[in-house]
């Protein structure tokens, strides 16, 4: 369960909030910890479900990426999506729900201006103020939530 996962890796990591250090990695059905075997110095991952190590080299293609780290590691936003850039989780942002990286403009709020507008990109963009090209990631982003892709 997650809260056995959470409680070993506050253990572990010696952190309270584990899941938002860059030492936790998912391939998006497992959660590991990125650790450094002790004798060789090598990258080992901890698979905190199955409770057993992992080659880094063979689990590195499948891990997740897209999460933006502070100087000190700890989580700051989350893009989730590689082919929408534009669209984040920042926790400061909208709450933490899907935005828009440079104006925090939530991306439900995009998608329902574009049903309103039939579509219409442009106008939407215009209204906004923003990029079509955005208007466009929304959108994207939003038919693969309600997808459930992720």
């Amino acid at each position: 369960s997650i809260r056995a996962w959470t409680k070993e890796a506050r253990l572990v990591l010696n952190h309270p909030h584990p899941f938002a250090t860059a030492k936790i990695r998912t391939d998006g059905k497992d959660l590991f910890i990125d650790a450094v075997e002790r004798f060789t110095g090598k990258k080992i991952l901890y698979n905190l479900r199955k409770h057993n190590w992992g080659f880094y080299d063979v689990l590195a293609d499948a891990l997740r990426v897209g999460i933006e780290w502070d100087e000190l590691g700890n989580a700051q936003a989350w893009t989730p999506l590689k082919n929408t850039p534009n669209v984040v989780l920042h926790p400061k942002v909208s709450f933490g729900k899907p935005s828009l990286r440079n104006s925090g403009i939530p991306t439900s709020a995009i998608a329902d201006a574009l049903i309103a507008e039939h579509g219409d990109v442009n106008t939407v963009a215009s209204w906004y103020r923003i990029k079509p090209i955005e208007v466009r990631q929304a959108k994207r982003f939003e038919e693969r939530l309600g997808e459930g892709c992720l």
